[in-house]
Protein backbone atom coordinates (compact mmCIF):
# COMPACT_ATOMS: atom_id res chain seq x y z
CA UNK A 1 0.00 0.00 0.00
CA UNK A 2 2.47 2.26 0.80
CA UNK A 3 4.99 1.55 -2.39
CA UNK A 4 1.91 2.46 -4.47
CA UNK A 5 1.48 5.85 -2.69
CA UNK A 6 4.58 6.37 -3.14
CA UNK A 7 4.36 5.49 -6.84
CA UNK A 8 0.80 7.77 -7.34
CA UNK A 9 2.71 11.03 -5.43
CA UNK A 10 6.00 10.52 -7.85
CA UNK A 11 3.85 9.92 -10.83
CA UNK A 12 1.72 13.22 -9.90
CA UNK A 13 4.77 15.32 -9.23
CA UNK A 14 6.19 14.76 -12.56
CA UNK A 15 2.96 14.91 -14.54
CA UNK A 16 2.39 18.36 -12.86
CA UNK A 17 5.90 19.50 -12.96
CA UNK A 18 6.10 19.10 -16.73
CA UNK A 19 2.86 21.06 -17.29
CA UNK A 20 3.98 24.07 -15.15
CA UNK A 21 6.99 24.08 -17.39
CA UNK A 22 5.56 23.40 -20.45
CA UNK A 23 3.04 26.48 -19.74
CA UNK A 24 5.80 28.96 -18.65
CA UNK A 25 5.91 31.77 -20.81
CA UNK A 26 8.58 33.77 -22.92
CA UNK A 27 10.50 36.33 -20.28
CA UNK A 28 9.93 39.76 -21.16
CA UNK A 29 12.23 41.82 -23.25
CA UNK A 30 15.01 43.55 -21.30
CA UNK A 31 14.84 46.64 -24.18
CA UNK A 32 14.32 49.98 -21.94
CA UNK A 33 10.80 51.43 -23.62
CA UNK A 34 10.93 55.18 -23.89
CA UNK A 35 7.84 56.99 -21.95
CA UNK A 36 5.23 57.71 -24.37
CA UNK A 37 2.61 60.31 -24.12
CA UNK A 38 2.23 61.83 -20.56
CA UNK A 39 4.13 59.81 -18.48
CA UNK A 40 7.61 60.88 -18.52
CA UNK A 41 9.01 57.44 -16.98
CA UNK A 42 11.07 54.71 -19.24
CA UNK A 43 10.08 51.16 -18.46
CA UNK A 44 12.01 48.34 -18.60
CA UNK A 45 12.27 44.50 -17.43
CA UNK A 46 15.38 42.56 -15.86
CA UNK A 47 15.25 39.03 -16.00
CA UNK A 48 17.25 36.85 -13.65
CA UNK A 49 17.55 33.26 -13.51
CA UNK A 50 17.88 33.87 -9.44
CA UNK A 51 15.51 36.15 -7.40
CA UNK A 52 17.98 39.24 -7.33
CA UNK A 53 17.28 42.29 -7.96
CA UNK A 54 18.59 45.78 -7.20
CA UNK A 55 16.27 48.57 -6.16
CA UNK A 56 17.88 51.42 -7.85
CA UNK A 57 20.37 51.24 -10.51
CA UNK A 58 22.05 53.43 -13.23
CA UNK A 59 22.45 52.60 -17.00
CA UNK A 60 24.08 54.22 -20.11
CA UNK A 61 21.49 54.21 -23.10
CA UNK A 62 21.84 55.83 -26.22
CA UNK A 63 24.12 58.43 -24.55
CA UNK A 64 21.61 59.37 -22.16
CA UNK A 65 21.69 58.25 -18.08
CA UNK A 66 19.04 56.56 -16.22
CA UNK A 67 18.16 55.81 -12.72
CA UNK A 68 16.10 52.49 -13.00
CA UNK A 69 13.82 51.90 -9.80
CA UNK A 70 12.63 48.76 -8.99
CA UNK A 71 8.40 48.41 -9.02
CA UNK A 72 7.27 44.87 -8.84
CA UNK A 73 9.27 41.52 -9.17
CA UNK A 74 7.72 37.99 -9.93
CA UNK A 75 7.29 35.72 -7.12
CA UNK A 76 8.12 32.25 -8.70
CA UNK A 77 9.89 31.44 -11.94
CA UNK A 78 7.11 32.58 -14.44
CA UNK A 79 9.01 32.53 -17.59
CA UNK A 80 11.82 30.75 -19.66
CA UNK A 81 15.12 32.62 -19.53
CA UNK A 82 16.40 32.04 -22.72
CA UNK A 83 14.20 29.32 -23.67
CA UNK A 84 15.78 27.02 -21.31
CA UNK A 85 15.78 27.37 -17.15
CA UNK A 86 13.04 29.04 -15.27
CA UNK A 87 13.73 32.86 -14.57
CA UNK A 88 12.66 35.14 -11.96
CA UNK A 89 11.68 39.35 -13.67
CA UNK A 90 10.92 42.99 -12.19
CA UNK A 91 9.87 45.46 -13.75
CA UNK A 92 11.57 48.92 -13.75
CA UNK A 93 10.74 52.62 -14.20
CA UNK A 94 13.58 55.19 -15.27
CA UNK A 95 14.16 58.65 -14.79
CA UNK A 96 16.97 61.07 -16.91
CA UNK A 97 19.45 61.98 -14.91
Amino acid sequence: MFKNLLTAGALTTVLFGGIGSALAASCPSETPQPPSGSNQKWERYVVNPKNNFSNVFEQKYNGKKITWYLKFKSRDNACLYKGKSNAYYARYEGRLN
